[in-house]
């Protein structure tokens, strides 16, 4: 049986727009503001050539009580709360477990989901720098699992999409047989299941960078985009370019130069999502200076040719994801294995720095990122609780914020995932449900939680 952990934080500061502030989910009485880093060089160079059942999180806690509501008692209830008698509750609609492999896990090793068009979940595992591709239905039943022969070796997954056909995009990189490195691109048709096309692209090295690609984005039915960071023929600066593929066969089209700047050694893999008024958007790190690393976040015209705005992020962006009413959100955290903090920024091309969240959580590993119809983002992070004389298992800090930066609520699942560097994904159903997916006692395991309110 499930439990839940007591620990709940209590009411969490809610910013207005254009402020930046700090929101404590450890300590109840917060912290300070703290301002946002100004932008950096990191700009474009004109000389060089182109080229998401049984009783689950709610189930009780320690005390007997379900996670209460946990929202700024002066603010109106935002679409998705309770009313103030009720508590709210994630309730499991199922739970897949797939199978322990001969091996253990790496720090690297991970699992992403993503909630395919017919209802579906596609998991993808990562394990010893191989992927497994698995698909489950509405119900969460496997409908068939495919180990993918990869041109690299170790082979690092970045992050899962859908092309408008409803095929799978997979994006990654890693060291080709050679041992040098290339970014990974793929689409697969899921009802055969059907490999269409893996392609890899050579990654210029360099000193002082891990050369890495990032997202795979559709332009449209027949052209994607991947922002890759590669070295220079200068020691200690890097490039940002972004690949462009035929959508059909998956060759490399194009190389088009973005920017260039200080190299940012191993830091998070470039993302990038088309928004819905059709600007392509792209974070990467960047160096202000002679300051420590940071983040900048770009939108581009259709063609991924022509930088039209840009943002400056306290840290570089680990997530990234947008929303239908044209907003950008972006989710940072301090390098390393534990943090205490998350840097949570929503922008649009005509405001890229629209609001800024500081919310000072314990964490261990990266958290997950997705945003809902309501333009209302989700956070899950892992953390381990720390109670006196007591030996806790990890636990999951779910939040749901608002499209404006308030929170709308949050709560603590008893899921303990294991600790690896991506420990947790998450993917939102078109009513709002929540798909998780992670390694559990070295498993791969996915469960659907749907939210609701129990009152009375």
């Amino acid at each position: 049986m499930r439990v839940l952990l007591s620990w709940v934080p209590r009411w969490l500061l809610a910013l207005p727009l254009g402020c930046a502030g700090a929101v404590s989910l450890d300590d109840p009485e917060g912290s300070s503001g703290a301002p946002m880093s100004g932008a950096g060089p990191f700009g474009a160079d004109p000389t060089r050539d182109a080229e998401g059942g049984d009783q689950g999180g709610s189930e009780g806690s320690l005390d007997g009580d379900a996670p209460k509501l946990d929202v700024a008692p002066d603010l109106p209830l935002p679409p998705g709360s309770c009313d103030p008698d009720c508590q709210v509750e994630l309730t499991t609609a199922w739970t897949y477990d797939g199978f322990a492999g001969p091996l253990g896990l790496d720090p690297d090793d991970r699992v992403q989901v993503i909630v395919d068009p017919e209802g579906g979940v596609m998991v993808a595992e990562q394990r010893q720098g191989a992927i497994t591709l698995a698909r489950l239905d509405a119900y969460g039943q496997e409908l068939w699992t495919l180990p993918l022969a990869l041109p690299c070796a170790p082979c690092r997954l970045v992050e899962l999409g859908l092309h408008p056909s409803g095929d799978l995009l997979l994006a990654g990189h890693g060291l080709d047989l050679g041992g040098s490195p290339v970014a990974l691109a793929a689409r697969i048709e899921l009802g055969g299941p059907n490999v269409e096309w893996i392609t890899s692209t050579a990654l210029v090295e360099g000193r002082g960078i891990v050369p890495r690609a990032g997202s795979l984005v559709v332009r449209d039915e027949a052209r994607l985009f991947q922002p890759v960071l590669e070295g220079s023929v200068r020691d200690g600066l890097e490039w940002l370019d972004l690949l462009a593929y035929d959508a059909a066969s998956g060759e490399r089209v194009s190389t088009s130069p973005l920017a260039n700047g200080l190299a940012s050694g191993d830091a998070p893999e470039p993302r990038a999502a088309r928004d819905s008024t059709g600007w392509l958007v792209v974070s990467h790190p960047a160096w202000p200076g002679v300051a420590s690393l940071t983040g900048m976040v770009l939108w581009l015209d259709a063609d991924g040719t022509q930088v039209v705005a840009t943002g400056t992020r306290s840290e570089p962006s680990r997530r990234l994801v947008t929303d239908s009413a044209g907003r950008t959100l972006t989710l940072g955290q301090p390098p390393g294995p534990t943090s205490s903090a998350l840097f949570l920024d929503s922008g649009r091309v005509q405001q890229p720095e629209e609001w800024s969240l500081l919310l000072a959580l314990s964490t261990t590993g990266h958290p997950a990122l997705a945003v809902d119809g309501y333009g209302h983002a989700h956070i899950l992070a892992r953390f381990e609780p720390r109670v006196p004389d007591q030996v806790v298992d990890p636990a999951v800090q779910v939040m749901r914020w608002s499209e404006v930066g308030d929170l709308v609520w949050t709560l603590v699942l008893s899921l303990a995932l294991d600790d690896v560097a991506d420990p947790v994904s998450l993917s939102l159903t078109p009513a709002g449900d929540l798909v998780i997916g992670g390694f559990v006692a070295g498993v791969r395991h996915v469960e659907m939680l749907r939210p609701g309110c129990r009152c009375g």
